[in-house]
């Protein structure tokens, strides 16, 4: 959906994973608790109007997206996301690991049924984020 018209677009909870965004009217669109994992958002429009509360980013290239930081940190993340030097570094909340695909999104539901007391614990998967996380 390329140069897509979604200006005030109700699509809170859709799954827009992988979704050709690219160019995309996003002005008061509403995106809250909606997965873009993968989504493309180059040169979308309007991106830092939108609502985004609770939507789960993974596989993201924010380089040439205009998003305000406040964003960011209404959002679930991980290592996986590009962030422009600009907004470096990641919300404190986001996952340092780039995490398999079922991890993220237990860690996603974590995080929105509590936001303020979620912490990531790599140990809880044992081993499988040590190369990552050194821990």
């Amino acid at each position: 959906m390329p140069n897509a018209q979604l200006r005030g677009a109700q699509l809170n909870g859709a799954d827009l994973s992988d979704a050709q965004l690219n160019g995309a009217d996003l002005y008061l669109a509403r995106l809250n608790e909606a997965n873009l994992i993968g989504a493309q958002l180059n040169g979308s429009f309007g991106l830092r109007f939108a609502e985004l509360r609770g939507a789960w980013a993974r596989h993201l290239d924010f380089t040439d997206v205009t998003i305000p930081r406040e964003q960011l940190h209404e959002m679930f993340g991980d290592a996986s996301v590009i962030l422009p030097e600009a907004l470096q570094p990641p919300p404190a909340h986001w996952p340092t690991v780039d995490s398999f695909w079922f991890d993220a999104r237990d860690e996603w539901k974590s995080w929105l049924q509590d936001p303020d007391g979620y912490v990531f614990d790599p140990t809880r998967y044992g081993d499988r984020y040590t190369d990552q996380t050194g821990e």
